[in-house]
């Protein structure tokens, strides 16, 4: 698991990350994470980070879901 992903999930920020750094970990292009490809692309991809935005869009609260459901303290219990 990639800290900062998933770290950054967990506080419900919108992440943009490189299709490496989300290999392996279960997450959906546009669903739960942008991926910018080539990494040129993450200015275009990135949401406007402003308090509003950051707490009332979906797809934070689609990221913050998945870390519930496969990240969280509950899940390794």
């Amino acid at each position: 698991m990639k800290g900062k992903i998933g770290t950054s999930m967990s506080y419900g920020v919108p992440c943009v990350a490189t299709s490496i750094a989300v290999e392996g970990l279960g997450l959906k292009q546009g669903e739960n994470i942008l991926v910018g490809i080539p990494p040129e692309n993450f200015a275009k991809k990135s949401p406007p980070f402003t308090p509003i935005n950051v707490s009332g869009t979906s797809l934070n609260q689609r990221a913050l879901s998945f870390v519930e459901a496969h990240l969280s303290i509950k899940v390794g219990e």
